[in-house]
């Protein structure tokens, strides 16, 4: 299980309308330590954590191809952030689908639910020993289940 942060700064600057989230790898929760998270919840983000170490070595590993037949350094200047840059457009393309199909106010809210991390995450939270049995980029399975 990963190491959570209670009473994180990090989570009250920037997490609205949750208490706990995954940030960089690490869970951040605006929750004190005298009231812990849910063991699923937990289970929640840690999985989100394992996916960010997932997409930030296969991100890691693109930039070194670059580089290598490429040259230059910068490549490895958005490796951290790659998985926020999915997480992102795939939930804004969600968000359009829906737009057109569902209308304005189910949307948004689809667009979270829809994502396939998302999707990963609530799926083995329930499940005790997901985070340490779950395939490389699991989340893959659920790619395009809008």
């Amino acid at each position: 299980m990963r190491r959570i942060y209670y009473n994180s700064w990090l989570a009250k600057c920037f997490i609205f309308g949750y208490s706990t989230a995954m940030f960089f790898g690490y869970i951040c929760t605006k929750n004190r330590p005298d009231n812990p998270l849910s063991a699923r919840l937990k289970r929640h983000e840690s999985i989100h954590a394992e996916q960010y170490g997932e997409v930030t070595l296969l991100a890691f590993l693109l930039a070194l191809l670059s580089q290598a037949v490429l040259g230059g350094g910068w490549w490895f200047a958005g490796v951290p952030f790659v998985y926020y840059v999915l997480y992102f457009l795939e939930a804004s393309l969600t968000w359009w689908f829906r737009l057109v199909t569902d209308g304005w106010k189910s949307a948004a809210r689809m667009a979270y639910e829809y994502s396939m991390f998302e999707q990963e995450a609530r799926a083995g939270e329930g499940d005790v020993g997901y985070v340490e049995s779950r395939r490389f980029c699991a989340f893959l399975r659920y790619f395009g289940r809008i």
